[in-house]
Formats: C-alpha cells, sequence, structure tokens
C-alpha cells in the first residue's frame, strides 16, 4: 500500500487500512494479513501502531518484502466508497 504524500498525516493510510479489514470480515476473512519490506523499522512500527503484530521475518536472503503482521479483520467506519476498481474518500 501506498498513500501519495500530499495525503502524508490526513489518516488515509489508516482507512484504507480499515477498509481492507473491513472487506476481509465481510467476506469471512478471520485475519488481514501483510507484508512490509524487511529494512523498513519505520514502516513496521507505522502498521503495529495501527493494531498489527509482527508475525515473522523471512531470512530468505532473496526476499526483500519479508517482514509479516496481522490483525483480526474487522467491520469498520472507514468513510471509503468501493467505486468497483477504484476507492474515493
Amino acid at each position: 500500500m501506498t498513500v501519495d504524500r500530499a495525503y502524508a498525516g490526513t489518516g488515509l493510510g489508516s482507512r484504507i487500512l480499515d477498509w481492507a479489514g473491513d472487506q476481509a470480515a465481510h467476506r469471512g476473512a478471520k485475519w488481514l494479513r501483510l507484508d512490509a519490506w524487511t529494512t523498513n523499522p519505520r514502516l513496521h512500527a507505522y502498521y503495529e501502531s495501527q493494531g498489527f503484530y509482527h508475525i515473522r521475518t523471512s531470512t530468505d536472503t532473496n526476499v526483500v518484502s519479508g517482514w509479516v503482521a496481522q490483525r483480526p479483520a474487522a467491520l469498520a467506519e472507514h468513510g471509503l466508497v468501493d467505486a468497483g476498481d477504484r476507492m474515493t474518500p
């Protein structure tokens, strides 16, 4: 997931994560799982601040995006509208 820097600090990333968790919960999933660059502890801290907890980090030297975290999938008020292939705030 990436958010345009013009929207940094607006809470959009948090809303997108809530939207994803809401979509997962509506489809019967128990978890929302993600992976991130193993070399980006600042991003790991962001995801942890959003309720994710670290599961594992790949030790495969060929895998850069191997830091894995998850949080329970849950219904959420996120204010985003699913418009098919795009979302609108």
